[in-house]
């Protein structure tokens, strides 16, 4: 059975669980469908395991959300073949092989809850079709490197193909834009909005942003151009994206991010650039609490002078910190709860860390995760975590935070 992973890079939104659920409700619901198949399937109740991941299946997510969602009739499959059903097991195959084109043979090969359908005379049909999938994906792969691959390294930045998924949602129909390049910028933008009125301020605004990635990930020079998809409004947002959001959407791997632009809200430049800078320069952590907690750190940026460590004062003040093994290991159960706290209190940690103990010992940590904290560190994550609050109990917040406020509208 494989496991649900979303990496989806967004800002905080309105900062409530209901709010979030508003702006991408499908992507939610897959979530909790997933959560409810994998308990079910952990339980030994199969049959019902196999309808839930069925359902999840049919979900249809928004658009800036990129995920396979028919990944979820391969947990079908398990379950039914765990309960003994082999006809649905292998429709579900069907489904996900000859319909969605899955070529994971190794995986399929590997399974053992497909112990039962390997003796099906079917079973030989399906992992000649995945296997066709996987010759055909891997020559459009192997195209797709020999004409994007440079033999020198190229002076500034380079950019790449639009790929399939980021020319959908930047070429699509129902909105038209104009187009500049920046330094490693091309913006996209639309001549009846704000970033029209305003492009030499959006100039130094873009030069704050790649300088700031710069200085914290310790690169002078980043070789991929990066798209920047400025919208008019919310409403704009929800018609490329399908996300009703206020902040805005890295997508990592696709060298694109997507911002609402205009003057009702400051925009999350730096926080949506650094996910892109970071994965250039320092590749994908698998921790959830370094990946926003950096960004956030990036921006640097709600309501008060130093807006990091003086919120969390307040935080702590109020009795709002949540404990470090919840964000270490259940990071988007506590954003979902309240964004706006997971966010700053991660942001909070990273900074402590990198400022306290350098650079070298973070990127060490951002690559490996916490399962390598005590080595890397030298003391166990529940001894830094008395640190860490030990150091908070000792910073001057300054100016009070309203925090009902903070809580209700984020650091927009």
């Amino acid at each position: 059975m494989k496991q649900l992973t979303l990496f989806i890079a967004l800002w905080m939104l309105s900062c409530t669980q209901a709010t979030a659920q508003q702006g991408f409700p499908n992507y939610y619901r897959l979530m909790t469908l997933s959560q409810q198949g994998d308990s079910l399937y952990t339980a030994g109740n199969f049959k019902e395991a196999a309808r839930t991941y069925e359902t999840a299946a049919t979900i249809k997510l928004e658009k800036a959300i990129d995920y396979d969602v028919s990944i979820m009739y391969y947990n079908a499959a398990c379950a039914y073949a765990k309960a003994g059903n082999v006809k649905a097991a292998l429709s579900c195959l069907d489904l996900l092989i000859c319909k969605h084109g899955y070529a994971d043979v190794a995986q399929l090969e590997a399974e053992a809850d497909f112990e039962l359908l390997r003796k099906d005379t079917a079973w030989k049909k399906y992992m000649e079709a995945a296997k066709t999938n996987k010759k055909q994906l891997e020559a459009r792969e192997n195209t797709r490197k020999a004409r994007t691959t440079l033999i020198e390294a190229a002076e500034g930045p380079v950019f790449y193909p639009l790929t399939a998924f980021a020319t959908d949602l930047i070429l699509q129909d129902s909105l038209t834009f104009l187009s500049f390049n920046h330094d490693i910028f091309r913006v996209y933008f639309a001549a009846d909005g704000f970033a029209a009125s305003r492009l030499n301020d959006l100039r130094v605004e873009l030069d704050d942003a790649l300088n700031r990635g710069r200085e914290l990930l310790d690169v002078e020079n980043f070789g991929r151009g990066i798209q920047v998809l400025l919208l008019n409004s919310v409403d704009e947002m929800e018609v490329i994206s399908g996300m009703r959001v206020n902040g805005g959407v890295a997508l990592i791997g696709h060298d694109l991010m997507l911002l609402p632009y205009h003057p009702g809200r400051r925009p999350q430049l730096r926080h949506e650039l650094f996910h892109l800078l970071s994965h250039q320069a320092w590749g994908v952590t698998p921790s959830r609490l370094l990946n926003e907690g950096m960004a956030v750190y990036a921006d640097n940026n709600c309501l008060v002078e130093n807006p990091v460590y003086s919120i969390n004062v307040h935080l702590m003040d109020s009795g709002r910190l949540l404990p470090l093994e919840a964000l270490v290991h259940d990071f988007d159960q506590q954003a979902r709860r309240n964004d706006v706290i997971a966010y700053l209190q991660s942001a909070g940690i990273c900074k402590y860390l990198y400022e306290t103990y350098g650079i070298t010992k973070f990127r060490a940590l951002w690559t490996a995760g916490f399962d390598d904290f005590e080595k890397i560190y030298g003391m166990t994550s529940a001894a830094f975590e008395q640190e860490w609050l030990a150091h908070i109990r000792r910073v001057i917040p300054g100016e009070s935070v309203d925090i009902p406020r903070l809580l209700a509208e984020g650091c927009g």
